[in-house]
């Protein structure tokens, strides 16, 4: 390349360097590296400009960078446009590889460690983690609710001083309500904050944004571990898994066990780490347990140092706790507003459009009516418009208009007329729909409703010609029944609708409808075609839930519908007991039940293959039901294929009454499916006080060990389960056992998990604070390695010595600095640990940061 025909005008001077270092200058900052030469300046800014500027670009420490830490120095040899020349590279080689010797010049030799970062995980196994660590998938949610919401709607919440003030206060909380109806859940999205949020962050990846949807309908799946878990997926899905999640991973899925609400709080610190400030909107927190809702606004009020949220609610917060420093904000749909959702409502009715095409006067009208009809409440104008599109005729929309009512019950109660004026055959198929909504254990997805509605109670196979025309089902409904575009869920279109049919008292179509639902699932569940048992392939799976699409939740709910008034009907009692006769289907369920929710490779096999009907009718803690297999003759210590007992899965479900019946029939409680769990090991990793108590009462040693030599306390403590923590010590739980391979005490399980409560339960019970575990490890060696400061202090407190050593040599503060945890090391300084103490082998504090990499550990020392 020459310059001979470039302009000379466009000729940048600069001055000579300074002699110092023959000229040269270190850069320190971001090195791109990718797998094509950049010969253009203008693709060279523009690349620079998406990631935030870049120092050079380079073709080689990519493919190093992603299997060990390392740090890249590079020679600059050209300007990475058209004017590319291999002149200068052997002189920038030169210089690079001086300078690497300068740098490898001060660190010392050492052992080779484990890295912080560790190498990543495979692709495969990243999604794996995911799937396990966050069953909630709120993109989905997310793509729905944009769906449903009209263009230039909710834009004056961005210009009120609140939100103004919200946005531009890191750390600052706004929490936002508003009656029933009024469009929270819009504006909580696109129109004012997620989308928002999304688009300003865009270019940015300091900034995270998350969002949270509570839905009354699914509070057994949003618990307070699973919304942060759900958090922390939305921030960390562009980053490679921490080695700190992928630790998480690999104890809990081998015990099929999930993270605590320590654990999921850790991990999603973990994630906000990333980040200098996160936005998390969290959607109809009234719609949540009252447990959940507190237990998430108290944890994320614990690391909201760079953490702004977002609450949208019914109710004031003053029903709350941690939400003092909470600013204030009464959501109204404006009257631009529903003038803008009316304009786009009608260009989307044909007939209304058509009809109101000369009629200005009469269009400004219907503003007007709906405008003062809808009370700032978006729902109502919605149901306006309904009624409005319905009409055929001028005079039609006329009559509407006058008919327009401000009261949503009374709305409400003129849909219920409607579908009431319907013949016997809608009648009935409405019926039929609100039921499953109302009464399902969880939302269902469309083709789950249409399978549900083709059963027949008299028959012993599908019959597809009985499959109704959905549209036509959900026009009889009178548009308060939606399905959502991304999830095919069916839903009400607002969920004070579900509140109006309870305070009314609607007819069901049947007297005791969970009777319905328990009859129609094992109707389901009993046709011949699933009679065959047990898929030995996902291919044969995926054709069978594709063939029987309400398989899965008839599997995993039928007993949930039976449990109570159900099972006393001698009808259902039979239909039950018949079921559970029918060894294939009873299989069949089975398999189906445990399916996990996002299929992978061999989803399909899981355990247990096959179950008893008393191991079936236990797990629901179906006590009328077992009492009559029971009487009949029926082994009560008959095994599942994974070794499992009735008594073992009712005490995992917690059914109390149901593990006494078992236990007064003869159930062998020191039994152990080949998890190596026994019932009160299942107790107390779920907390059921209840069932431990009657297991206890009933002569089942309080420190039973496993194979692992894992004992109820080691399981409780675990999974943080507190309350059944003090229960087990209360009834003279040691803490002083061990686990068989690692030596580990329960002490040492919550220092790992940095649960401080706990901790402070068992040293309150004498748990020796500094035993040592396998490689010489006490408690607070393993706390120090994961930076739980407040766990640190109460080893400490109890006496925990911070100069004992593993078996690397290495004490206390010697751990923290190699682990690069900063605040602990200087926490543990403070409590009289030597900065300048070396372990067994000489390192310092300095050499063992340096050779882990941690920058920020040297800036402290230094």
């Amino acid at each position: 390349p020459t310059c001979r025909d470039c302009d000379n005008s466009r000729l940048e001077q600069r001055a000579d360097r300074a002699p110092t270092n023959g000229g040269m200058v270190v850069h320190y900052g971001a090195i791109a590296s990718g797998n094509q030469v950049i010969k253009d300046a203008a693709t060279r800014d523009s690349i620079s400009l998406a990631l935030g500027g870049v120092l050079c670009f380079e073709m080689e420490a990519a493919g190093l960078a992603t299997s060990m830490p390392c740090l890249v120095i590079r020679g600059i040899s050209d300007y990475a446009d058209s004017h590319k020349n291999d002149t200068w590279q052997p002189h920038a080689a030169a210089a690079a590889a001086a300078f690497a010797k300068e740098v490898l010049g001060v660190i010392p030799p050492a052992d080779v460690m484990p890295s912080a970062g560790g190498k990543p995980a495979p692709v495969r196994v990243q999604v794996d983690i995911v799937k396990w660590l966050s069953p909630l998938n709120f993109f989905v949610t997310q793509n729905d609710i944009f769906s449903r919401r009209f263009d230039n709607t909710g834009n004056e919440l961005f210009g009120s001083s609140e939100f103004l003030s919200w946005l531009a206060t890191s750390g600052a909380s706004l929490w936002c309500r508003g009656s029933p109806g009024v469009g929270k859940t819009i504006q909580a999205h696109r129109s004012v904050v997620v989308q928002y949020l999304h688009e300003r962050s865009k270019g940015n990846p300091s900034i995270g944004v998350a969002s949270v949807y509570f839905n009354y309908k699914e509070q057994s799946d949003q618990t307070t571990e699973n919304i942060l878990a759900a958090i922390w997926m939305q921030l960390a899905y562009n980053s490679p898994i921490s080695q700190f999640v992928q630790g998480l991973y690999a104890e809990h899925e081998p015990k099929g066990t999930r993270p605590s609400v320590r654990e999921a709080t850790d991990a999603l610190a973990d994630a906000l780490s990333l980040y200098e400030q996160v936005f998390v909107v969290i959607d109809a927190i009234d719609e949540s347990l009252a447990a959940v809702g507190a237990q998430l606004l108290q944890v994320l009020h614990g690391l909201q140092s760079n953490l702004n949220i977002l609450v949208t609610s019914r109710n004031a917060k003053g029903t709350f706790t941690y939400v003092d420093n909470f600013q204030d904000l009464q959501l109204r749909a404006s009257n631009t507003d529903i003038e803008e959702f009316v304009n786009s409502r009608i260009a989307r009715e044909p007939l209304l459009h058509n009809l109101l095409a000369g009629e200005p006067t009469l269009r400004h009208a219907i503003h007007k009516a709906v405008s003062a009809g809808a009370g700032g409440i978006f729902l109502l104008a919605r149901l306006h418009v309904d009624s409005l599109a319905r009409q055929d005729s001028i005079r039609g929309i006329r009559n509407a208009i006058d008919s327009l009512s401000g009261d949503l019950w009374r709305v409400f109660d003129q849909l219920m007329e409607r579908i009431g004026s319907q013949d016997s055959t809608r009648r009935s198929r409405v019926q039929q729909l609100l039921t499953w909504i109302l009464c399902a254990t969880r939302p269902l997805r469309l083709e789950e409703v249409r399978a549900a509605l083709a059963v027949d109670l008299s028959q012993t196979d599908a019959d597809p010609e009985a499959l109704p025309n959905m549209a036509y089902a959900l026009s009889t409904c009178a548009g308060i029944v939606a399905v959502d575009q991304e999830s095919q869920l069916v839903r009400f279109l607002h969920h004070t609708f579900h509140e109006y049919l309870t305070g009314r008292g609607f007819r069901f179509q049947d007297r005791n409808p969970q009777i319905y639902l328990t009859r129609v699932c094992l109707t389901y569940l009993g046709f011949s075609m699933l009679e065959t048992g047990y898929c030995t392939s996902d291919a044969n799976m995926d054709a069978r839930l594709e063939a029987h699409p309400l398989l899965q939740y008839s599997s995993q709910n039928w007993g949930h519908h039976a449990r109570g008034n159900a099972e006393a009907e001698q009808d259902v009692q039979g239909q039950i007991l018949h079921f559970l006769g029918r060894t294939g289907n009873v299989n069949t369920s089975i398999q189906a039940m445990f399916l996990p929710e996002h299929k992978f490779e061999a989803y399909s096999q899981v355990r247990p293959r096959y179950a008893p009907g008393i191991w079936l009718a236990a797990r629901f803690g179906l006590v009328t039901i077992c009492t009559r297999l029971l009487s009949n003759g029926c082994n009560v210590n008959q095994l599942a294929s994974d070794d499992s007992t009735a008594l073992i899965v009712s005490s995992q479900q917690g059914n109390a009454d149901v593990v006494r019946l078992l236990l007064h029939h003869g159930a062998q409680a020191t039994r152990f499916s080949l998890d190596d769990r026994s019932a009160l090991h299942e107790a107390a990793t779920r907390g059921h006080i209840s069932v431990a108590q009657v297991l206890i009462q009933q002569g089942v040693a309080v420190d039973i060990a496993a194979q692992s030599g894992r004992t109820p306390l080691h399981d409780a403590v675990s999974a943080a389960k507190e309350a059944m923590v003090e229960f087990l010590l209360q009834n003279r739980a040691d803490p002083s056992f061990r686990t068989a391979e690692s030596q580990w005490t329960a002490l040492h399980t919550a220092a790992n998990a940095g649960n401080v409560p706990v901790a402070h339960l068992l040293l309150s019970a004498r748990a020796d604070c500094n035993a040592e575990a396998s490689l010489g490890r006490t408690p607070l060696l393993i706390v120090a390695e994961h930076g739980h400061d407040a766990m640190i202090e109460c080893l400490l407190d109890h006496g925990a010595n911070m100069e004992a050593c593993d078996f690397g040599g290495n004490r206390t503060i010697h751990v923290a600095a190699r682990e690069g945890k900063g605040t602990s090391m200087l926490l543990l300084h403070r409590r009289s640990a030597a900065i300048a103490s070396q372990n067994r082998h000489g390192d310092t504090l300095l050499h063992l940061a340096a050779s882990a990499g941690h920058i920020h550990i040297l800036c402290l020392l230094l």
